[in-house]
């Protein structure tokens, strides 16, 4: 195997590591375009728009399984959400393992997370975010992982983009890529992907990155794969988030459906899906007498809404998202 040039640290990060011969499949893509890791729609984060079905526009190719999720966690602590957030981070596959013993604490070092993993496979989990204390808080990560391995990081490349193995224990053979504060762990045979061939210093920071004042932002591709209600309803891709305001918290949802048809017939079909997740079933079908309802059926694959939600909305959805995770990590 050729030894990656030194000065290259996007081709290091990609590089085996020379203690695993493990070669974990290819992790899918982000969209380098939007810079945020959607491959759903993009759900309308500032505008305080009514529910609605909207128009077609040209038809979008569905994506394979992928789930994503942004969590900035000063305004996930401001509210009180640690044990939520904690739980929600748990019930990801592979998650424990990839930060193990790296004394990377989420709500005390990060000010942004980004998780992302393509199917089930914890081999495919992608972990990036931006550390509180910078790039020496990085590599002291990545030495402390080493090291629990009795190894040392062999760390390629320059100040725009430095990059050594992540070797962690779980047998998945990773990276890491570092640029400034900003990182992203994720397993070699995908930094191509991840990070480009252009620009992929400026590339780790995107990877984190949120709007302002989004407080959390969850993206759901073959949607049908992570929770089997929706795949029996038609549901291809969903996309939320929620923004703090100046008194409030407002969340904004897209849903898009595999047919104009799907999308009318939604309601009644998540209601009788059985779906295990009462506030998520209450946003996607408009029920609920707290819920500031503007419904307006119309023509188009995609159901919009916007509304003002409290805290414990945000408590009770990840926790039905960390139930949905479980059972479909057991099935």
């Amino acid at each position: 195997m050729p030894t990656p040039d030194p000065g290259n640290a996007a081709e290091a990060a990609a590089a085996p590591s020379p203690t695993s011969d493990e070669r974990p499949a290819d992790a899918t893509s982000l969209d380098t375009e939007t810079g945020d890791g959607t491959a759903a729609p993009r759900a309308a984060d500032e505008a305080h728009e009514p529910d609605r079905h909207v128009e077609s526009g040209p038809t979008r190719t569905p994506g394979p399984a992928q789930m994503s999720f942004w969590l900035a966690l000063p305004l996930l602590e401001h509210l009180t959400l640690i044990r939520p957030t904690n739980t929600l981070l748990m019930s990801v596959p592979g998650y424990r393992d990839a930060l193990r013993g790296s004394g990377i604490r989420p709500f005390s070092d990060l000010t942004v997370l980004h998780i992302q993993l393509a199917g089930l496979e914890p081999a495919q989990l992608v972990v990036a975010g931006v550390h509180l204390r910078g790039e020496p808080a990085l590599v002291e990560a990545a030495t402390r992982v080493a090291s629990m391995r009795e190894l040392e990081p062999i760390w390629r490349g320059d100040g725009a983009l430095r990059a050594t193995s992540w070797i962690d224990g779980s047998g998945v053979d990773r990276g890491l890529a570092v640029h400034e504060a900003a990182f992203v762990i994720g397993a070699r045979s995908s930094m191509p992907s991840l990070l480009g061939s252009s620009a992929p210093g400026a590339r780790v920071p995107q990877l984190s990155r949120l709007r302002k004042n989004v407080v959390w932002r969850f993206v759901l591709e073959d949607a049908g794969h992570y929770l089997p209600a929706f795949g029996r309803c038609e549901l291809q891709a969903l996309s939320i988030s929620v923004a703090a305001y100046a008194h409030s918290y407002r969340m904004s949802l897209n849903a898009e459906y595999t047919s104009a048809t799907a999308a009318q017939q939604a309601a009644t079909c998540l209601t009788q899906s059985g779906l295990q997740a009462a506030h998520l079933l209450t946003w996607l079908t408009g029920s609920g007498a707290a819920m500031d309802m503007d419904m307006r059926m119309g023509p188009g694959n995609c159901y919009q809404r916007n509304t003002e939600v409290a805290r414990g909305d945000i408590e009770a959805l990840f926790e039905e998202l960390s139930r949905a995770l479980r059972r479909s990590g057991r099935s």
